[in-house]
């Protein structure tokens, strides 16, 4: 079984914010929340891969949607397979990552995971067609918003009290449009124009700025010095301080 620290050498390329996250849990709730990220994280990375074409990420995306909630790893990984040498390690052992979950939490993130990958492939078969502040909010629903939620089931399975459903939603919609506004040359070069028409920067942080009192309600709803409260402060300051 893959360590917590053999984890963390894992996230460290991708996730400076992840690392200094984990600092902050308990080996228990690391327990859960390190194949989370590396489950989610592995699946960003296939729709992330500047070798696959939209097509291909579509397929790729969509297959590894589907063979997750059969939770059995190698037919998990078969997909992945063929794609060996264009992948990075945290995908090509997403099944790995599912297998590490604890029972009891565990069909929720496999769930929450493989509708990300099905969101995600819809995306990419429509190349990221951003048109109207409807389809960035369900984007950035669908990307972020969703998997709010499911940290907040993690939270919840390790006995924390429950956050209301709406703010944890609309923290990770302001967290990904914030990020989106950041991006915005480095979506371009990969091909996604994630901007809707006609809208400039003014427009893309007054929107974000529409679910910003929900987030402070989502960062707040946890007493300092908290686990949950530390992950959300460090994800919230963050987003903060971009554009800024």
């Amino acid at each position: 079984m893959t360590s917590v620290d053999e984890w963390l050498e894992i996230v460290k390329p991708f996730s400076e914010r992840w690392v200094s996250i984990s600092r902050h849990v308990s080996r228990s709730l690391g327990e859960t929340l390190h194949p989370t990220y590396l489950l989610l994280r592995g699946i960003d990375e296939i729709e992330d891969d500047p070798a696959l074409s939209p097509g291909d990420k579509a397929w790729l995306l969509a297959a590894v949607g589907d063979s997750l909630l059969e939770r059995d790893r190698r037919r998990i990984e078969a997909p992945l397979l063929s794609r060996r040498y264009d992948l990075p390690e945290v995908s090509l052992r997403i099944g790995e990552w599912a297998a590490a979950l604890p029972e009891g939490i565990g069909p929720r993130v496999v769930d929450a995971a493989s509708n990300l990958a099905h969101s995600m492939s819809r995306w990419a078969r429509c190349e990221w067609s951003v048109h109207t502040e409807a389809d960035l909010g369900r984007y950035a629903y669908q990307v972020a918003g969703s998997l709010m939620m499911l940290y907040g089931d993690i939270w919840s399975w390790h006995g924390f009290p429950k956050i209301p459903y709406r703010d944890e939603v609309a923290f990770g919609q302001y967290v990904s449009i914030k990020d989106i506004t950041v991006d915005r040359d480095e979506d371009l070069a990969a091909g996604r124009d994630l901007w809707p028409t006609g809208w400039g920067k003014d427009e893309m942080t007054a929107y974000a700025d529409s679910f910003r009192p929900a987030a402070r309600r989502c960062r707040e709803h946890y007493g300092q010095g908290t686990e949950p409260r530390q992950f959300y402060d460090i994800v919230f300051d963050k987003a903060e301080l971009q554009g800024s």
